[in-house]
């Protein structure tokens, strides 16, 4: 969450945009065959005639398509896995609990919704 937080911070306030245009900015103006492998097509990036300097590059994120994309993060985030569920049913049983699992598997996201599920009830109705 806090990376998808970071990353729509960073493209609504145009730093993300910014920092790809630079990036890819000096691929481009190093001498040709000299970009580690990278290949840009579908433009010139030559700098026009008569004027010197290096070429450049100006990327514009798509707002629509991120907020879409986005969003179908964040909603992903609402449910449990099938192997967090699984965990959830079990540990529920008991009024202390030490759940152990490698980084990212999730542990804080099951002990919220404990959390929720004792505040609220099941159906998250019930008035704490």
């Amino acid at each position: 969450v806090g990376f998808l937080k970071n990353l729509s911070h960073n493209l609504l306030t145009g730093v993300l945009g910014k920092n790809l245009g630079e990036s890819f900015s000096q691929i481009i103006s190093k001498p040709d065959g000299v970009n580690g492998g990278v290949a840009i097509s579908g433009a010139n990036f030559r700098p026009p005639a008569g004027r010197a300097g290096p070429r450049t590059i100006t990327v514009e994120p798509d707002m629509s398509h991120f907020a879409k994309n986005f969003e179908h993060a964040i909603l992903a985030l609402d449910k449990l896995t099938t192997h967090q569920t699984e965990k959830m049913d079990e540990v529920v049983k008991y009024d202390h609990v030490h759940l152990k699992a490698p980084a990212g598997a999730g542990k804080t996201f099951v002990a919220l919704h404990l959390m929720l599920l004792a505040l609220f009830g099941p159906n998250g109705d019930q008035e704490p």
